[in-house]
């Protein structure tokens, strides 16, 4: 009798364990290669950012090229003087030699922030957004980084590569 009571009770024992095994750990170990393919397939996008916490954001080239022309204009509307020094600085000693031509080049050309036409290519370490206004002025951002940038009005300088 004792034989059969030890029996009994381990019998239930071993089905609740085999049970577990079945709900519990073989599906975990079967789904385990389609969950990692959907993880990597899978981008969550946040609706909601905390504090500290960065949003990132995309910014076309044409979104760019409309900032490079819009702060280099504004800088020549605030301080034309200052504004100078945004020139490329071999370009601007060999084509203006001094700031009071650069201030006489500006004052002639009507420059505007209507861009007509832009393009963008790279040369050696440097990305160059090259634009024309709407009035067919041609201005050449060399940029080392974001917002880091020398200006030249023509390509007639090879900056080298």
């Amino acid at each position: 009798m004792k034989k059969n009571n030890l029996l009994n009770s381990f019998v239930p024992i071993i089905i609740i364990l085999i049970a577990i095994v079945v709900l519990i750990v073989i599906p975990k170990f079967l789904s385990r290669d389609d969950s990692a393919k959907y993880k990597r397939d899978y981008i969550i996008a946040k609706t909601k950012y905390s504090t500290n916490e960065y949003i990132p954001i995309l910014v076309s080239d044409e979104q760019m090229t409309k900032k490079y022309i819009l702060d280099y204009l504004n800088a020549t509307h605030l301080d034309i003087r200052d504004s100078y020094y945004l020139l490329d600085k071999e370009y601007r000693n060999n084509i203006f030699g001094n700031i009071d031509k650069y201030v006489k080049y500006v004052n002639i050309h009507n420059f505007t922030y209507e861009i007509e036409k832009f393009s963008v290519y790279e040369r050696g370490k440097y990305k160059y957004y090259d634009v024309y206004d709407i009035n067919g002025n041609h201005f050449i951002f060399k940029t080392n980084g974001v917002m880091q940038y020398s200006v030249m009005f023509d390509d007639e300088i090879d900056m080298g590569e």
